[in-house]
C-alpha cells in the first residue's frame, strides 16, 4: 500500500501485521537534542486523501490556530527573553499532523465497525466519480490531501480494521442473496429476487464487491467526528500528544503552512492521458 510507510528507530522490529507493506526509516525531529535510539517512537505515516469541503474548513481552522500567537488555556505566555533569545512565541508547539493523528486516536477509541468503513470507503469512491461525470459539488472531495502519523498501535489496530472490510462485505451480501432467494424461490421469480437485492443493496450503502480502502479513510472520518469540536481543546490534546511522541522544540513542521483551498484534481478519465 502506497499510503502509509512505517518509520522505525534503529533495531526496532517491523511488526508482522504492517510486514511487507511498510518502509522503514529513521526518524529524527528537528531538535537541539535527539530522542535515544532506544526511546524513539514508531510512527506510521497516512495521507487523507482528498478531502470536502467541510473536512478542509476543519483543518483550515485547526491551522489558523497552530499559527496564531497567542497561548492556549492553561499555557503560560512566553515573553521577554524567551521571545528575544530563544525566538519562542505563543503558537502551539504542535503539527497539524499531530493535530489530525490525534483526532484519529481518539475516535479509534470507539472504533468503527468493518461494514461502517466499507461504505463510507464506497462513498468516497462515488463521490470522485460523480466529479468526473456531473462537476464538482459543494462537498466534493476536491481539497488537497494532508500528511499525518499514527502511533504504531493505532496504525495496526487500523490495518486490521481495514482488512476486516472484505470478509464483512462478502458475509453481509452472501446473506442478502440468501435473504432474496428465501423470499423468491421460483424459478419464475427471478426478476422479483434480482430487484429484491439490487434495491436492498443500494439502500444498505455498501457495493456488490469489498471497495479497496484506502489509508486515510479513518482520518477522513476522524476528522467529520470532530469538525465541531472546541478548536482550543482539539489543540491542547495534540500538544500533549506532540510532547509524548516527538521532540519539537517549537514551531510545527512544513504542513502548518498553507490553507487547504486549493481543490486538488479530479479522477483520471479512463483511456486519459
Amino acid at each position: 500500500m502506497a499510503d502509509f510507510d512505517l518509520r522505525l528507530a534503529a533495531n526496532s522490529a517491523v511488526p508482522l501485521a504492517l510486514r511487507g507493506v511498510a518502509r522503514c526509516a529513521s526518524r529524527v525531529e528537528s531538535s537541539d537534542h535527539e530522542l535515544d535510539e532506544e526511546t524513539k517512537p514508531v510512527l506510521v505515516h497516512y495521507t487523507t486523501g482528498n478531502l470536502t469541503g467541510s473536512q478542509a474548513a476543519a483543518v483550515n481552522r485547526w491551522r489558523d490556530r497552530l499559527d496564531e500567537d497567542r497561548p492556549l488555556p492553561g499555557i503560560e505566555h512566553k515573553g521577554g527573553p524567551l521571545r528575544e533569545f530563544f525566538h519562542l512565541d505563543d503558537r502551539p508547539p504542535c503539527s497539524l499532523s499531530d493535530v489530525i493523528g490525534t483526532a484519529v486516536i481518539r475516535f479509534m477509541k470507539r472504533p468503527p465497525q468493518a461494514l461502517d468503513v466499507a461504505r463510507y470507503a464506497h462513498a468516497s469512491r462515488q463521490a470522485q466519480i460523480d466529479i468526473g461525470r456531473f462537476g464538482a459539488r459543494s462537498d466534493s472531495p476536491v481539497h488537497k490531501k494532508v500528511s499525518f502519523y499514527l502511533p504504531e498501535g493505532v496504525a495496526i489496530e487500523w490495518e486490521n480494521l481495514r482488512k476486516a472490510t472484505e470478509p464483512a462485505v462478502r458475509e453481509f451480501v452472501k446473506a442478502l442473496r440468501a435473504q432474496v432467494q428465501e423470499e423468491f424461490p421460483r424459478p419464475e421469480q427471478e426478476r422479483e429476487r434480482a430487484m429484491a437485492f439490487w434495491f436492498r443493496l443500494a439502500a444498505s450503502g455498501l457495493p456488490e464487491h469489498p471497495p479497496r480502502i484506502p489509508g486515510g479513510v479513518i482520518a477522513r472520518m476522524a476528522i467529520d467526528k470532530h469538525a465541531d469540536r472546541d478548536v482550543e481543546q482539539m489543540i491542547l490534546d495534540a500538544v500533549e500528544y506532540a510532547e509524548e511522541i516527538h521532540e519539537q522544540p517549537h514551531r510545527t513542521r512544513r504542513d502548518v503552512h498553507g490553507r487547504n483551498e486549493t481543490p486538488a484534481r479530479g479522477p483520471r478519465r479512463r483511456g486519459g492521458r
